[in-house]
């Protein structure tokens, strides 16, 4: 199973501002919790989390959306809890790079049923620009993965 932190930064801890996380898993959260005391972490799921109010200036999301059964209850919430001119920094597998084999059962990333969605480029920021997103950059990784920013308009 894959393992990531979800955080969302108002202001970028760093920069001095607060840092919050958000997990399903109450193990991560317990590890979250005793590494990064200075740190607030909310146990439960996005629709619960985006209920909080919370404004974030920066959201940072490694290796998630893919896990989900689709991606509109991440997308609801990336919406809810960003304001106009906040920043998405995204990870995610990417379906459409040219390191993916043409036998998608030799790929170590086709993992069902831990991932149950596939993005490529081009609809990623399509996905992102419904909830008035654009893509702000892209980096290249030289394997297959998003990694990616967006900023909301």
């Amino acid at each position: 199973m894959c393992e990531a932190f979800r955080w969302l930064g108002a202001g970028g801890g760093r920069q001095g501002g607060a840092v919050v996380g958000v997990d399903v898993s109450a193990g991560a959260i317990a590890y979250a919790r005793q590494h990064f005391p200075k740190c607030t972490f909310y146990c439960e799921g996005l629709t619960e989390f985006s209920r909080r109010g919370m404004k974030f200036d920066f959201i940072f999301s490694a290796e998630l959306l893919e896990h989900l059964p689709g991606p509109e209850i991440f997308m609801d919430t990336v919406a809810a809890v960003s304001k106009p001119g906040t920043f998405v920094y995204l990870s995610a597998p990417d379906f459409g790079h040219e390191a993916v084999p043409s036998d998608l059962q030799a790929w170590p990333d086709l993992c069902p049923p831990e991932h149950l969605q596939w993005f490529t480029a081009e609809n990623l920021e399509a996905l992102f620009a419904r909830y008035r997103f654009r893509l702000y950059r892209r980096w290249h990784s030289k394997t297959p993965a998003h990694l990616v920013m967006f900023q909301k308009l």
